[in-house]
C-alpha cells in the first residue's frame, strides 16, 4: 500500500511517496522516487488537509486549473478595522464677549451734608475738646451767656447739633457754639467760608483748639 504525503520547504515543492518496508535500497525501490520531471502520467495537485497535513490527487485537469477547496487555517485572527475619513477641523469658535465693565468712580459726596461737617475732624470714639491735639483748629459760631440761649439760637437758625463749650472771657463764663473741629487751619477756613450767611454775617472765629482749651481751662476755675 503506498501513503501520499507531500513535505514542503523554502525550495520548490518536493512530493515523496513512502512504500512498505523492502529490503531493498531506497535508490533501488519500486515504490518510492522523487517527482523532479512534470509528465502526463504524474501531475499531482495538493490541497491542505483538515488534519493539518496534505491531500493530493492525481489529476491534470486540477493541475492546469487549481481551484484549492481548503485553504490553511489562519493562525490568529485579525481584529477588524474600519477606516474612518478624518474628520475636517473645526472652524475656529468666536471669543466669548466679555460684559463691558464702566470705570470705578469715586462715590459723589452726599449733597445733603453741608460742607463744614464734611471736612471735620471725626474721633473714632467720643473725646473730649480738652484730649484732642491743641495743633487743630475750630470754627466758633458765637457765644452766649447761657445755654438757653445757645439753644434757642441753634432752633432759630434750624442748625444741626453741634458741639458747645464754657469758656471764660474776662472774668466771666459763657458758652461758645462750634461749628466743628479740624485738623489744620486750612480745612478749617475752607469750611467757615461754607456756612451759610444767616449765621455767619456776625462774625465767625477761626481759632486754635490751643487757645480754646486754655479758655475752658480758665472757665473751670470761675464760682459757680
Amino acid at each position: 500500500m503506498v501513503v501520499l504525503r507531500a513535505v514542503a520547504f523554502a525550495a520548490p515543492l518536493v512530493v515523496v511517496l513512502w512504500g512498505c518496508a523492502s529490503t531493498t535500497s531506497p535508490d533501488d525501490s519500486p515504490d518510492m522516487w522523487l517527482v523532479d520531471e512534470r509528465t502526463a502520467a504524474d501531475d499531482w495537485f495538493c490541497e491542505p488537509a483538515e488534519d493539518g497535513g496534505w491531500d493530493c490527487v492525481q489529476d491534470p485537469e486540477r493541475v492546469a486549473n487549481p481551484r484549492p477547496l481548503r485553504l490553511p487555517k489562519p493562525l490568529f485572527a485579525l481584529p477588524a478595522t474600519t477606516e474612518q475619513a478624518p474628520r475636517p477641523p473645526s472652524p475656529p469658535s468666536e471669543p466669548p464677549r466679555q460684559p463691558s465693565v464702566s470705570p470705578v468712580q469715586d462715590a459723589p459726596a452726599d449733597p445733603l451734608i453741608p460742607l463744614y461737617q464734611e471736612l471735620a475732624y471725626q474721633p473714632d470714639r467720643p473725646t473730649a475738646l480738652t484730649d484732642l491735639p491743641g495743633s487743630f483748629y475750630t470754627i466758633q459760631l458765637i457765644a452766649l451767656s447761657s445755654k438757653e440761649d445757645l439753644a434757642q439760637f441753634i432752633a432759630d437758625n434750624n442748625l444741626p447739633a453741634m458741639s458747645g463749650a464754657a469758656v471764660e472771657k474776662d472774668g466771666e463764663r459763657f458758652y461758645a457754639l462750634l461749628a466743628g473741629i479740624y485738623t489744620d487751619r486750612e480745612t478749617a477756613e475752607r469750611a467757615a467760608r461754607s456756612l451759610p450767611e444767616r449765621i455767619s454775617a456776625d462774625g465767625l472765629w477761626v481759632r486754635s483748639l490751643a487757645s480754646l482749651q486754655a479758655a475752658i481751662a480758665r472757665a473751670e476755675q470761675l464760682p459757680e
